[in-house]
């Protein structure tokens, strides 16, 4: 492969990356993770020592994997320090915690995720630093309901028309609640969190 070393790349800067691991046929069985494990090594290794540390600073990272730990383990790659904002393409697995817990993740100011398919009410309630935010649902087919959406974190949806439901979810082991407010329909819906005592 050469003397990767002996080669430094410089004069410009990074500000978006993207990161994604490569397709490979399912048939490949276990083998599959070794080769991601082995491919991830040597970039730790070698191109962290190639290329600049613009590279690694950079301010967006658009991840596209196939599992959170493979997600997790690409967002490791970017200094925690500079990065502001980090969009994840839907994976196939629903469980977001080994992906909340990287450094990059609490410190970005501002997180997209593509699928919210298996994230939870509980999920959002642990993220100690939380005040508020806003999720766009977005529904192509234009057939997204309020009751569904409500009807999925827990509210209590009353019969007939709705325009807007507020629920209160309580942070077990906590006095506090998040407090979610839904409005919307069609092809999106908007909902409002906020954290309150």
């Amino acid at each position: 492969m050469g003397n990767w070393r002996s080669c430094r790349i410089s004069g410009f800067k990074v500000n978006n990356l993207l990161l994604r691991t490569d397709v490979v046929r399912s048939d490949y069985g276990s083998k599959r993770g070794n080769i991601f494990e082995a491919a991830l090594d040597r970039i730790r290794t070698e191109l962290s020592d190639v290329l600049p540390v613009s590279f690694i600073n950079a301010k967006n990272v658009d991840i596209s994997a196939r599992t959170i730990s493979e997600a997790t383990q690409l967002l490791s790659i970017v200094n925690p320090g500079n990065l502001e904002s980090i969009r994840l393409w839907p994976v196939k697995e629903d469980n977001f915690s080994e992906f909340f817990q990287a450094e990059q993740f609490k410190k970005a100011k501002n997180v997209e995720i593509m699928s919210l398919q298996g994230f939870g009410v509980q999920t959002i309630s642990t993220f100690e630093n939380l005040e508020k935010c806003e999720l766009r649902i977005v529904d192509s087919r234009n057939q997204l309901q309020i009751r569904t959406v409500a009807e999925a974190i827990g509210a209590e949806v009353p019969e007939g028309p709705l325009k807007v439901i507020t629920h209160r979810y309580q942070i077990p082991e906590s006095k506090k609640c998040l407090e979610f407010r839904i409005e919307g329909g069609g092809p999106s819906i908007l909902m409002k969190i906020v954290r309150i005592c």
